[in-house]
């Protein structure tokens, strides 16, 4: 769960963004989607929130016991239906891979307020299938970004060196930071052929061997 400040940051994100659909990869047990659903509702959008969460626990394994499945999962709807927000959240309960990214987009339409990244710390999978999809303007929020790459926890150091990349390419800029949560946008005129697929995986598996990123 994040701070109640950075939720309060997200539900103010949301309610003053444009009345378009909303992809949330990484729902957790409900916390973000129930602050993006419910910023959907009292802002009287008609738009729903794509909430993309398979339910398996995580990166967070390794120093959390990770519930099961069916307890993530009723977890997850429980939350939903707590805050009467239901009718604003369709969910994939499946990963994002190459092979999955089309199912997720085709609930999705044409063009999205922003999207809200707190999965596995992969970011530039998720820029990658639909960053293209966000208005220009449109936000970002990614979770998981600390202030620099000391942090010990795995998936916060992956975060840090990939959104560097994607910030360094003009793909996303950061207004504001919540404690490790950042909120962002993406810039008129960025340029989508800049992301390099390759380069981030590079960075990602020489996270993984413990050496230096070089930039």
């Amino acid at each position: 769960m994040l701070r109640p400040h950075v939720y309060e940051a997200i539900y103010k994100t949301v309610k003053r963004a444009p009345d378009l659909d909303i992809l949330e990869i990484g729902g957790a047990r409900g916390g973000s989607t129930v602050a993006i659903a419910t910023a959907m509702r009292d802002s009287g959008k008609q738009s729903m929130l794509v909430t993309v969460e398979k339910f398996e626990g995580g990166s967070w394994e390794k120093t959390y016991r990770s519930p099961a499945y069916g307890d993530n999962y009723s977890w997850w709807q429980r939350n939903v239906r707590k805050f009467g927000v239901q009718d604003w959240v369709a969910l994939y309960p499946h990963g994002v891979t190459d092979e999955t990214a089309d199912e997720v987009k085709a609930l999705l339409g044409k063009r999205l307020a922003g999207m809200m990244l707190d999965a596995d710390g992969w970011v530039g999978r998720d820029f990658k299938h639909f960053w293209p999809l966000i208005t220009p303007g449109g936000f970002i929020i990614i979770d998981d970004y600390p202030t620099s790459a000391d942090n010990p926890h795995e998936k916060k150091q992956r975060t840090y060196h990939l959104v560097n990349q994607l910030i360094r390419w003009g793909l996303f800029e950061i207004t504001s930071r919540h404690a490790d949560t950042v909120i962002g946008f993406k810039p008129h005129g960025a340029d989508y052929s800049r992301l390099d697929m390759n380069r981030l995986q590079a960075i990602s598996d020489a996270h993984d061997r413990g050496e230096k990123i070089e930039w």
